[in-house]
């Protein structure tokens, strides 16, 4: 089933609770694929949802892994 709305990004945790990864769901995708090539999604970020973790957590995860490209 396609995606239609809004992007979705999906945290994955350890057992610390620790972001490890984030998924990346885009309208009109049909499944959900690893987050890679971080600095041209930080413009998805508002508006998006967010599950797995806080807005703020994700946002910050992946806004570190745009300053390490």
């Amino acid at each position: 089933m396609k995606n239609t709305q809004a992007t979705v990004f999906v945290a994955e945790t350890d057992e610390g609770g620790h972001i490890s990864w984030v998924w990346r769901l885009g309208p009109n995708d049909r499944a959900a694929r690893p987050v890679r090539n971080t600095p041209h999604l930080l413009s998805e970020l508002k508006g998006a949802e967010f599950h797995g973790a806080s807005a703020h957590a994700i946002s910050e995860w992946i806004r570190a892994q745009s300053s390490n490209c």
